[in-house]
């Protein structure tokens, strides 16, 4: 009488480990794609927020006769002063990797998407009301957003 084994070979093993190694790289590759998109995401949102906040801001200004965008430290620079487009500190910008929260780079004298030295944060264009992300780290290319 012959008897039964039971158990799996070694072939089956390694393909099983095979299979399974090859759907955790197609998974690791799948999670690095979402948090891209979700650093896009962010940043887009925040650049949203701050541009409506520029617009309210100088929609205001135009009522009371001024017609003019605020200065750093109004747009909330984290020098601590007035801040009146932003309450408190600017958002962060999610690509920025120096570890400053919200800093913001006056861009006067620059072209939109110009990263200005290392800092990161967002570079501010006073004089035409612009903002971008200070930063290009990634395939992402988020400072021509």
């Amino acid at each position: 009488m012959v008897s039964a084994q039971r158990g799996f070979t070694l072939i089956e093993l390694i393909v099983v480990l095979l299979l399974v190694a090859i759907l955790s790289t197609i998974a690791a590759a799948r999670y690095v794609d979402l948090m891209e998109e979700s650093k896009i995401s962010s940043l887009k949102a925040s650049l949203d927020a701050i541009r409506e906040g520029l617009r309210v801001f100088y929609v205001e200004q135009m009522v009371a006769g001024a017609g003019r965008y605020p200065t750093m430290v109004e747009l909330g620079d984290g020098s601590g002063g007035s801040q009146v487009v932003a309450t408190g500190l600017m958002p962060d910008n999610a690509f920025d990797a120096d570890g400053t929260s919200a800093n913001v780079v006056d861009a006067s004298g620059q072209s939109k998407g110009t990263v200005i030295g290392t800092t990161g944060g967002w570079a501010y264009r006073q004089n035409a009301g612009q903002v971008w992300a200070n930063t290009n780290t990634s395939d992402a290319h988020e400072n021509t957003f």
